[in-house]
């Protein structure tokens, strides 16, 4: 089924997709979403699991943790260009997932925001990223990564179990890679340092690093 969600509804202003209200619609395929909203909820669309792509409007600067979890057949995603977070959970579990942009303002990607999506081969990630939170990207299809030079901080396990994971630039800003960074990551042949042998000489190694 296909879903449109008026500007308005009775007269008012339609500003927010509220918490788990579409949550487990599993015949919805399509839902567009109108340019009134500013805040897309957690759990919104969970567990939809027909739906195969979303436009989030421009108009909305906010998309609650777990918003599209476990939307197992979503293959495309456009994010608003005024969000500044990727909240926790917000894609984990899209297995179908494979083309997605970061807006170039977005400065944090939460903890499980793509853990299992697994036809995820590619994500440019913008020089406005700082923070990288824990099994961000757990378990994707990842083949290659280059984290940027602004990101300085990385949760544990961020890209752990990424079996396609061939060649990964790490950008100078980094000072610590935590433990389970790269475990389970059995293809990976290339890690390249984007600062210099002393910058990397100063870098806090987890325990698994070798």
């Amino acid at each position: 089924s296909n879903m449109t969600i008026p500007n308005k509804y009775e007269g008012l202003p339609v500003i927010s997709i509220g918490d788990a209200a579409g949550m487990n619609c599993t015949n919805l395929s399509s839902v567009t979403l109108p340019n009134s909203i500013t805040r897309v909820d957690s759990r919104a669309f969970w567990g939809c699991s027909s739906l195969n792509s979303i436009v989030i409007p421009n108009s909305v600067t906010t998309v609650g943790d777990s918003a599209f979890y476990q939307c197992t057949n979503l293959s495309s995603v456009t994010i608003s260009n005024k969000v500044t977070v990727i909240a926790d959970d917000l894609f984990g579990w899209c297995s179908n997932l494979s083309n997605i942009n970061i807006p170039s303002g977005v400065t944090k990607i939460g903890n499980t925001a793509f853990i299992q999506c697994k036809k995820l081969k590619s994500i440019t990630l913008p020089s406005s990223l700082t923070k990288i939170e824990n099994n961000a990207f757990e378990s994707s299809g990842l083949t290659t990564i280059t984290i940027p030079n602004s990101v300085n901080s990385l949760g544990y396990c961020v890209f752990a179990n990424c079996k396609n994971l061939t060649s990964v630039t790490i950008g100078k800003g980094i000072s610590r890679i935590p433990d389970g960074t790269f475990t389970g990551c059995t293809s990976l042949t290339s890690i390249t340092f984007a600062g210099t042998k002393a910058q990397w000489k100063n870098i806090s190694l987890g325990d698994d690093w070798n």
